[in-house]
């Protein structure tokens, strides 16, 4: 009986070192895809702010015609 215990233990502990092993792949995964599109979003927005000085660039240039 003993060792039906001892065995049943060992399983469960195996499946939850396998699932804690998963689930810090699983988050090391997502906090690498959060870091590229907090990136993203930085590219984006100086992008925006670009497009904004040239279109306000444009309309002074626009206004002088």
């Amino acid at each position: 009986m003993y060792v039906c215990l001892y065995v049943c233990l060992c399983v469960c502990m195996s499946a939850c070192v396998s699932r804690c092993l998963a689930s810090e792949t699983e988050c090391d995964k997502l906090r690498e895809r959060a870091s590229e599109l907090r990136r993203k979003v930085e590219d984006m927005q100086a992008a925006l702010l670009e497009l904004g000085r040239e279109n306000q660039s444009l309309q002074v240039t626009t206004v002088h015609l």
